[in-house]
């Protein structure tokens, strides 16, 4: 099956004269297929060249070098216009100028399309997107959620064989954002067009993505389901940057068939992997590992959250469902042992020594997660 979209060693680079080699790459060799209908998000930190990315695709920019592939054609020199894009762009970029019937049906009359077809299409858009008795409206007088929904339409006008998205939601409030993801990811599912989405937000990330693109610095730290990306974190940047992570250190005290004896490693363990227990009486010998107290206690709804200083001066986060805090008698200023669950424990080492990939993970997790001490 062909794919929607396929990137090969795709970079672009920009001049930048503060830098000794006078260039900044944006991208940097990056691989990517999005497949028919498939809904791909890609989130990282500002600045990462996720915007980039969309810019080169919809051929508003062009790639310093590598490949677009859009259904089997290699698009490098198409203009934008002959590239059957829908482009969302951060801010919508609205005509002020025009009503929400103008701006939909905008791009219709670019490409010549008769005002007969135009009509009926702007009018299935309108009906779409929910947008009926707005539509002689300008975008001022329109609220940030309806603005979407016209730009949202705009870039559905053309029946696109490609839908991108930047920032989609940035400008609206979070009770309006979350009823825009829901029906954004509605419509998507609806229509079946292939859509890249890109967004700084973890959650919107993880929710609406099909599968999820992490990237810093350029690159592509892991293209995985949100499940995956979320539990099995193939890289420290990327265990640390989706989600709430802990942090431990140990020793491996011992020969690995893998890595030597002496290996310093981070484990890290979300939130919710960590298992809590409370200990009466802290006059009598310890015998776990980890042990701390409750430095913060906040109410969540339905879950609580702690923070727990280790002896060893870390601080934990702890997360779990507000029946569990009660049933065990957890409260602020109480002495707790923890532990953790090892199949959930993303393991990286210092240096050249670091277990990457899923087998290498697998191999010691068991072997060390029950061992987190100070070093």
């Amino acid at each position: 099956m062909t794919t929607a979209i396929t990137l090969r060693n795709l970079s672009k680079r920009f001049p930048d004269p503060r830098r000794p080699e006078g260039w900044f790459t944006a991208v940097d060799s990056v691989d990517l297929d999005v497949e028919p209908e498939e809904f791909l998000t890609m989130v990282g930190p500002s600045g990462c060249g996720k915007s980039t990315i969309l810019r080169v695709i919809s051929g508003l920019e062009s790639p310093t070098s590598g490949d677009i592939f859009i259904a089997g054609e290699r698009v490098n020199q198409l203009p934008p216009k002959d590239r059957n894009i829908g482009f969302m762009f951060q801010g919508y970029a609205l005509f002020k100028h025009m009503t929400v019937t103008e701006n939909i049906e905008f791009g219709l009359k670019l490409r010549k399309v008769p005002p007969s077809k135009r009509r009926t299409r702007v009018a299935d858009l309108i009906s779409l997107v929910g947008l009926e008795g707005l539509e002689a409206r300008q975008p001022r007088q329109l609220s940030g959620g309806q603005q979407q929904r016209v730009a949202l339409a705009r870039a559905l006008a053309s029946e696109p064989r490609l839908l991108l998205l930047d920032e989609p939601f940035g400008a609206v409030d979070a009770k309006v954002r979350q009823k825009l993801r829901v029906d954004t990811k509605k419509l998507q599912r609806e229509l079946k067009v292939p859509t890249i989405l890109v967004t700084h937000d973890q959650r919107e990330a993880l929710e609406l993505g099909d599968r999820v693109v992490v990237m810093n610095h350029g690159r592509f730290e892991q293209i995985a389901t949100p499940a995956d990306v979320y539990d099995n974190p193939q890289t420290e940047f990327v265990a640390r940057f989706i989600g709430r992570t802990n942090v431990f250190q140990t020793v491996l005290e011992e020969d690995h068939s893998i890595l030597p004896k002496g290996t310093r490693l981070n484990v890290m363990v979300r939130p919710e992997d960590v298992l809590v227990s409370a200990l009466p009486d802290p006059s009598e010998p310890q015998t776990p590992t980890l042990v701390g107290t409750i430095t913060d206690y906040s109410f969540l709804g339905r879950t609580v959250r702690l923070e727990i200083t280790l002896t060893n001066g870390t601080l934990c986060t702890v997360a779990l469902p507000k029946g569990d805090a009660l049933k065990k008698k957890l409260g602020l200023g109480g002495l707790v042992s923890l532990e953790i669950a090892a199949c959930h424990a993303f393991l990286q080492g210092d240096g050249s020594n670091s277990p990457n990939g899923s087998e290498n993970q697998e191999a010691i997790r068991s072997d060390v997660s029950d061992k987190v001490a100070s070093p």
